[in-house]
């Protein structure tokens, strides 16, 4: 009745056998109607070469990049899946292409969440900033009220290398000595696509 093969158990070669495919509401005839959760066989090699979605990648090429074989842009940002490969952008950043305008969900900017350090803290024991993981040619500056630079570094990563509240050992200041509580001032440089780039603002370090 539904013209399968009775001899193969994945009729349209997808990776979903036949069965599952009717259980899914899928067409078991149709190697582009599928459920991604459903595939439990190895897809044939015919399908693998096909390219389901039409995003210029074949499934086989999706599957290794992690990339969404049922829609042409994975990442929302407006960039078919292929052309970011062809524009050696990463199909899986919607902060990552040519061109492209990421979710408005998404924020792709370097930026301040939270200016709260308080050392102990799990959320907020350090000097977080977002997104400065998309910009590792970074160079951060810490100042007290009278404007002595109290630390700095450069590849600064929210992790291993960010501001806890201690000192960094410049002039008057004692190198890891706790800096007190209070009001600092922060310079975030940065280089955006070339371009030399900077923030800056206050923080507030609690005890």
């Amino acid at each position: 009745m539904l013209g399968t093969d009775p001899t193969n158990t994945d009729t349209d070669g997808d990776g979903v056998i036949d069965g599952m495919e009717v259980t899914d509401n899928t067409d078991p005839l149709d190697p582009c109607d599928f459920l991604l959760v459903s595939q439990t066989v190895e897809p044939s090699p015919e399908w693998k070469n096909q390219d389901c979605d039409m995003d210029g990648l074949n499934n086989e090429d999706e599957m290794e990049r992690g990339t969404n074989l049922t829609n042409p842009d994975s990442d929302g940002d407006m960039i078919l899946d292929g052309q970011e490969v062809n524009d050696y952008t990463d199909p899986l950043d919607a902060c990552s292409s040519k061109g492209g305008t990421a979710p408005s969900n998404i924020s792709c900017e370097l930026f301040v969440e939270l200016d709260l350090v308080k050392p102990g803290d799990i959320l907020n024991g350090s000097f977080r900033i977002i997104n400065i993981d998309r910009f590792p040619d970074n160079r951060v500056e810490i100042y007290n009220r009278w404007g002595v630079l109290v630390w700095e570094t450069t590849g600064y990563d929210n992790e291993n290398n960010a501001f806890d509240g201690k000192s960094m050992g410049r002039i008057t200041i004692i190198e890891n000595q706790k800096l007190p509580a209070g009001v600092y001032f922060y310079e975030i440089k940065y280089v955006h696509k070339g371009e030399d780039k900077m923030k800056n603002g206050y923080l507030y370090l609690m005890r």
